[in-house]
């Protein structure tokens, strides 16, 4: 009985102290959502099994990022020199945004969902999503015409600091 008293009001424990304690709200959202954000520490027990692979995190740079799971949700973060997260990457179709997710075709996201983006050599068309998420479509047609079209589709979402 009392257990399921508190798994009832565990959420809003959550909500109350991430409401206190984060600076911006995206921070939380993420939090909440996706159950990572810039600016996490991965500790040093998990880190340690992690794997790490050489990943493209811009244009013309690789890094070696952790590949660690969150919320069913695979992602590939980069920590900075004291182990907080700065950046975000993942291509997993289980990461939603709004109503954005990896593979759906640009032509199908409604025109009022749309923002303007702009396109990056090497790297793809880039939108800049609410709260700091930018969706990347990166596939051939992209990269050979450099212009979005109807069929592209949404590679990846990352989020750097």
């Amino acid at each position: 009985m009392i257990f399921r008293q508190i798994f009832k009001i565990a959420p809003l424990f959550i909500l109350v102290n991430c409401s206190r304690n984060e600076m911006k709200e995206s921070v939380c959202d993420d939090k909440i959502n996706y159950g990572i954000t810039l600016g996490d520490i991965i500790p040093s027990e998990e880190k340690k099994s992690l794997k790490r692979e050489l990943w493209l995190t811009s244009a013309n740079q690789t890094e070696y990022c952790y590949l660690l799971e969150r919320n069913d949700i695979d992602y590939k973060v980069k920590l900075d020199s004291s182990g907080h997260v700065k950046y975000i990457q993942t291509s997993d179709s289980n990461f939603i945004y709004s109503n954005w997710r990896v593979g759906i075709r640009y032509g199908s996201i409604s025109n009022a969902n749309k923002s303007v983006g702009h396109y990056v050599s090497g790297w793809g068309y880039n939108i800049n999503l609410d709260n700091g998420w930018i969706a990347v479509f990166s596939d051939s047609s992209v990269l050979n015409t450099r212009e979005i079209n109807p069929n592209s589709k949404l590679s990846f979402f990352y989020k750097t600091r």
